[in-house]
């Protein structure tokens, strides 16, 4: 019956959404225009097809030389997945990363001087591979230079190659910057000081430069469109436009509409009744920071990003409780495009924003294109209202089809919607990876994978209250892939789900809940697999909360917490592990790289009871000597389990 039920509900939205929402009903005449490809190889492999002209729909396919791995894609595609499709709608860059089959693994940390952030999906790489780096200038800032790498100047992004463990230093300085203010009360013929502002945001946004910086008063501001077109900032130095006071968030009642504009920051501004679009490839690059979209009443998107909109930046948004009476439904934010087109928008990133209460979907990547990537993200009670009430609309959590859209998703989190939390959502052919997400309690599936071709990955993810359905993805180190573990509420901290749903941080951050997240006895810890992520202890967690790590990680089932100290950390010569033994035991000391791989065994023979110690010199099995980095000390007893994280230095 569930294979029964997904198809007759696909072929009904298959025969009404093109005609009812799209106005698109046969898509057999559908001309492609030609775009041009640019292949880039690190390391040594092949990538086929390579650069030349293409149109459509193609698929991608790396291949190592002997000797190497493919391990990743960089530019105009992301992740790990081979062969991939890649949506044509323009032309792209893409990189194929390959590297020695031996290659250590790095941890790669971002850090800023002055106010800014620096964007990277960046985590761990291997060595020799690259990993991309983009400076954002908070208001009032402009970015400088990179400090680890001066010669660059004010590149921005830059392209790095991974040699070590590294911290990738943004440096951000003082703009001083022209300063313009926007009041309900002010008027367009003034100058937009403090003491005579405009009265509109479209007015101010006409009058600004690059690091200009206009506050948007606290108020109502009503009328006609808000349209932002034909002003951009620069790469490194934006265009603001700011709440005044965001404990006093300005409410913007006028529909918004975004288009050729680039490097453009908007923050906090509450945003109801009408939408927001951001439509067409020249709206790239900007910004959209802690903006507040909801109570939007009979649109199909609270939220549209559409028509080749690329490179955009949606951090700290929250889009809840819109609702459309009439006709379709209305998701949160959708990045979509046309049935049966290549003109989705594409290679745009969603960092901790929620996705609640509307009454269609959270997040839609319906016909989307290339490399939508959501970290941190959080869909609640789609499909319902605020009392968790079933109201009409598909109520899907994430929806990552249809078409060939490529989306990843990190530490994502759903629950309660009223369909299904993760949706595979008939993507035919695109490529969908699910890192580490927690789905709960959602009505019909919490992870549905079922439509062929299989091209999609899921690793580490946890599902508790709800089922799965996995047909057409690879699924593995998964919470359902385990028959020995059973979830209950006893894995969790908590299972309130309320705490969730409070106000942000005054930073914009998201609110601190101990939701789903697990105990330390918990079966479901070190139960995950090596996907680029950091994380604590031997394995990953499974789930979208990594557990904090104790001096000594226990594992379930432990009898006993054996005295043990592990010193220096870092270290740079040797580690000086002491233990004690509370009776006789078969004993395993080994060391493990962050991919989980058994590098060096120090021990591994029958002890008896009472104090012991041994020495690790930073080498490896075949005697020579380790690079820097993040290593862990695996300590196995009879019935006894402990890691320790420690950080070998240059020597």
């Amino acid at each position: 019956m569930k294979k029964f039920t997904h198809l007759m509900m696909y072929v009904l939205l298959a025969c009404l959404i093109p005609a009812l929402v799209y106005g698109q009903t046969d898509n057999s005449s559908t001309k492609f225009e030609n775009y041009t490809l640019t292949v880039n190889i690190v390391g040594s492999g092949t990538v086929d097809p390579g650069s030349g002209q293409y149109s459509g729909f193609i698929d991608i396919q790396a291949t190592p030389d002997p000797g190497y791995k493919f391990v990743g894609w960089g530019g105009d595609l992301y992740g790990m997945i081979n062969p991939i499709p890649l949506v044509m709608g323009t032309d792209k860059t893409i990189t194929a990363n390959f590297v020695k089959e031996d290659a250590p693994v790095y941890r790669v940390t971002t850090s800023v001087e002055g106010e800014g952030i620096v964007l990277t999906k960046t985590k761990t790489a291997y060595e020799g591979s690259h990993a991309a780096f983009y400076a954002i200038p908070a208001e009032g800032y402009i970015f400088a230079q990179w400090r680890n790498f001066p010669e660059l100047g004010r590149q921005n992004p830059i392209d790095v190659e991974i040699t070590d463990s590294i911290n990738v230093v943004a440096a951000f300085v003082d703009a001083h910057p022209d300063t313009y203010y926007v009041s309900p009360d002010g008027d367009d013929g003034n100058d937009g000081s403090f003491d005579h502002p405009f009265k509109t945001i479209k007015m101010a946004y006409k009058t600004m430069k690059p690091g200009d910086i206009t506050y948007v008063m606290p108020g109502v501001y009503t009328g006609g469109t808000t349209y932002l077109s034909g002003n951009s900032g620069e790469p490194g130095n934006l265009i603001h436009i700011v709440a005044y006071d965001m404990s006093d968030k300005p409410v913007i009642k006028t529909s918004v509409k975004i288009e050729n504009t680039s490097y453009l920051h908007l923050k906090g501004l509450n945003i109801t009744e009408n939408s927001i679009q951001i439509s067409g490839p020249d709206v790239n690059h900007n910004v959209f920071d802690q903006l507040e979209v909801h109570h939007i009443f009979n649109a199909q998107i609270a939220f549209s990003v559409a028509d080749r909109s690329h490179d955009n930046l949606f951090l700290n948004c929250d889009f809840h409780n819109n609702v459309n009476f009439t006709g379709s439904n209305c998701d949160g934010i959708a990045l979509w495009g046309v049935n049966g087109t290549t003109n989705g928008p594409y290679n745009n990133t969603l960092m901790y924003c929620r996705s609640y209460f509307n009454n269609d979907d959270g997040f839609d990547t319906w016909w989307g294109g290339s490399n939508t990537y959501f970290e941190g993200c959080w869909a609640i009670g789609n499909g319902k209202d605020s009392t968790f009430s079933d109201i009409e609309g598909d109520g899907n959590g994430f929806k990552l089809g249809q078409g060939k859209p490529s989306n990843m998703l990190v530490n994502c989190l759903a629950f309660k919607d009223r369909n299904t939390g993760f949706d595979q959502n008939s993507n035919t052919g695109g490529s969908i990876t699910l890192y580490n997400c927690t789905a709960y309690e959602c009505d019909y599936n919490n992870f549905d994978f079922w439509q062929d071709p299989k091209t999609s990955i899921v690793r580490n993810c946890l599902s508790y209250k709800g089922s799965v359905y996995m047909e057409a993805a690879d699924d593995q180190y998964n919470s359902w892939n385990y028959e020995e573990i059973t979830v209950s509420d006893d894995d969790f901290v908590s299972v309130d789900y309320l705490p969730n749903l409070a106000p942000r941080k005054p930073d914009g951050s998201l609110p601190d809940s101990p939701f789903m997240h697990l105990t330390q006895s918990s079966d479901l810890r070190n139960k995950g697999v090596f996907v680029g992520l950091p994380y604590n202890g031997p394995a990953p967690d499974l789930g979208f909360y990594e557990t904090e790590e104790t001096d000594a990680i226990p594992e379930s089932g432990d009898k006993y917490t054996p005295e043990i100290q592990a010193f220096p950390n870092p270290f740079s010569d040797q580690l000086t592990i002491n233990y004690t033994l509370k009776h006789s035991s078969k004993t395993e000391i080994t060391v493990t790289d962050l991919t989980g791989k058994t590098i060096s065994t120090l021990l591994s023979e029958n002890q008896a009871q009472g104090e012991h110690s041994i020495i690790w010199n930073g080498t490896g099995n075949n005697g020579n000597l380790l690079p820097a980095g993040i290593y862990f000390v695996k300590i196995e007893t009879g019935d006894h389990q402990t890691a320790f994280k420690k950080i070998l230095l240059n020597r």
